[in-house]
Parts: C-alpha cells; structure tokens; sequence
C-alpha cells in the first residue's frame, strides 16, 4: 500500500522511478579491518532496514522482506512525501531510535511500534539508489554519496543523512565501541550496488572487537 498526498511539481523533474522493488546490498562480518582498498566508514545501526520509494506524490517503505511499512510510520511518510515535492527518488537507510547519546535502541523502537510517539524516530539515509528517473546502482559508491549528500540538503529533522568518514576505522572503531555503539559497516568507495552480500560491504561488530582487544 502506497501513502499518498498533495506535491509540488518540480519543472524538469522526472517522476517516475526505474524500478519499484530492490534486494538490499549487505553486510558481511568482518573480524578484522581490511588492509587493502579504500573504504568509507559508518555506524552501524540497530533498527529496521527500510528502502523508500518516493514518486508522483506516493511514498512506499519496503522492509527487507518486502513489506510496505508507510503507513505503520506516518511521521517518516509524511516527510518523505513533503520533501520529495514530486520528485522520483529511492533512498537506502535505517528506521531507528535514537537515545541522547546517538546511540540506536531496538527496543525503543520496538515499543514504538506498539505505542506510537513522534519523538525519537528517525530514518538514517546512507545511499540513493535511484534520482529522477535515473537507475543509479551502477554507479559507484562515492559519486551516490556525493549525489545523496546534495539531495538531502534541507530534509525534515526525522530524515538524517548518515555520517561517513573516509579510512581511519581504527580510530573510530576504538571510539565508537568505548561508547557502547553497536560497531562500523564499511563499504568500498569504488563498488556498485549489487543487492547481495559479495563483500564491498562490511560490518565490524563492536562485542568482537571488546574480545579481541582484551
């Protein structure tokens, strides 16, 4: 089921989207930091991995499973189809709960899903998959970003863009896992978005690191 509303026609815009279902691209565990390529790094968060297709004023949140979620999360539909204004767009990220100190809480999340609060939610953008029209997951992962990064100029405050650093996982790694973070998800600058689990994406859990540095 679709969400639908009022939209601004944006001149030129194409709003259509390419294609109307993804396999999402995935992680694979990592025990150790890779040595070779350059990647670009990010928190990992704990929520619900939700791509939104955002088109001729509907929005659609597809779970990993295929689910439309849009209307179980009002508060993130009603942005999405603000902040769209008619343009066709798919963004890759996370739904989540966040607590005062940044950190992801499933639980927190979980509740809301059975006692709905406006506070708190927010979806966590980190690609974009497809813009005006255009099939964007032969491009490589730097040149999404850097797209991703313009097109989120101006969002709601419920739609965050993700942080990413370039190298420097170490730094952060010890960082973030002293801060009771969840861990990393690394992903290579150069790769394409396959929709699999190949290994240009990576994820360092931050329980493996406590082990190892022991």
């Amino acid at each position: 089921m679709t969400f639908s509303g009022k939209f601004r026609q944006i001149a030129g815009a194409i709003n259509k989207n390419p294609f109307d279902k993804v396999r999402v691209q995935e992680a694979k565990l990592a025990e150790a930091i890779p040595k070779d390529g350059d990647w670009v790094w990010e928190l990992k968060y704990d929520g619900y991995r939700i791509v939104a297709f955002c088109e001729n004023g509907e929005v659609k949140l597809q779970t990993r499973g295929g689910l439309d979620w849009a209307t179980r999360f009002p508060s993130i539909t009603n942005s999405l189809l603000t902040f769209a204004g008619g343009r066709a767009f798919v963004l890759d990220g996370e739904l989540v709960v966040v607590d005062d100190d940044g950190r992801s809480d499933f639980n927190a999340l979980q509740n809301f899903s059975k006692k709905p609060k406006e506070s708190g939610l927010i979806y966590m953008v980190f690609d974009v998959l497809a813009l005006d029209g255009e099939d964007l997951r032969e491009r490589p992962l730097w040149e999404r970003k850097k797209t991703l990064e313009k097109l989120m100029e101006g969002a709601p405050k419920n739609l965050v863009l993700s942080q990413a650093r370039i190298n420097g996982a170490e730094f952060m790694l010890a960082a973030i896992c002293s801060g009771n973070f969840e861990g990393l998800i690394g992903k290579l600058l150069d790769s394409t978005y396959a929709g699999k689990r190949n290994g240009a994406w990576l994820k360092l859990k931050c329980e493996n690191y406590k082990r190892s540095s022991k």
